[in-house]
């Protein structure tokens, strides 16, 4: 199958399809010479960063099948491409350990203040009364969005040994023991540390966290964003 990538993707993934037998046309650093691959490609690969969008579908007049590799797909007109016989995929599990990962390294540069007490000890000082930060241990995290990735954030975080609530619009039950499903509301009330992992989109939901969800939160809470969409 002759197939196109016209976003990044780490080589070992190209030439790992390359050895399959398939023919690969990598645009990703050259956008503007991706028109000359489309009329033959009949798979297109991206990662969010390219809308793949009526224009460029009627384009590719082989095309049987667009892969995003990560969790939306937001970024392709899926109804258009379904209206031309056109299969749509995701790697929705694809990302879900590296984005838990961050959002702790995230969370511990935060509580701790290792960003700030690295950046005081290269400007020559050391100030260690402003640097104690906060632990981890005891508090209560509170998870928005507790799909795949939100499950794995809510893993790392037991072991922190962390208490855990959730809130998902989707899940009446808890697919964790031990870790409830709540109102956001009273997430917002009891947790510590915040971490959001919900999908947004505008053209259907409301913005999540406003003056009147800052109000209901703890003072000196910690937030993470690493929401679909946020």
């Amino acid at each position: 199958m002759n197939i196109l990538f016209v976003d990044n993707f780490p080589e070992v993934i190209i030439n790992r399809i390359e050895n399959m037998g398939h023919k690969v046309f990598d645009c990703s650093l050259k956008p503007e010479i991706c028109d000359k691959y489309l009329e033959d490609a009949e798979v297109i690969i991206t990662k969010n960063r390219t809308n793949i969008n009526r224009e460029i579908i009627d384009k590719a007049l082989k095309l049987r099948m667009i892969i995003n590799g990560g969790v939306s797909i937001d970024n392709i007109d899926i109804d258009y491409a379904h209206n031309k016989g056109i299969h749509v995929m995701h790697t929705p599990e694809a990302p879900m350990i590296s984005v838990a990962e961050f959002v702790f390294g995230l969370l511990l540069s935060a509580a701790r203040k290792i960003y700030d007490a690295n950046l005081s000890m290269k400007n020559g000082k050391w100030d260690k009364d402003l640097y104690y930060g906060n632990e981890l241990y005891g508090k209560t995290m509170g998870v928005v969005g507790f799909g795949r990735i939100g499950r794995e954030v809510a893993k790392r975080a037991i072991a922190f040994g962390m208490k855990i609530v959730a809130c998902d619009k989707f899940l009446s039950e808890s697919p964790m023991p031990g870790v409830p499903i709540v109102e956001l509301d009273n997430l917002l009330k009891v947790s510590d540390f915040i971490t959001l992992h919900a999908s947004f989109d505008a053209k259907r939901d409301k913005t999540l966290i406003t003056e009147r969800e800052f109000s209901l939160m703890k003072d000196n809470v910690l937030i993470i964003n690493c929401a679909q969409g946020g």
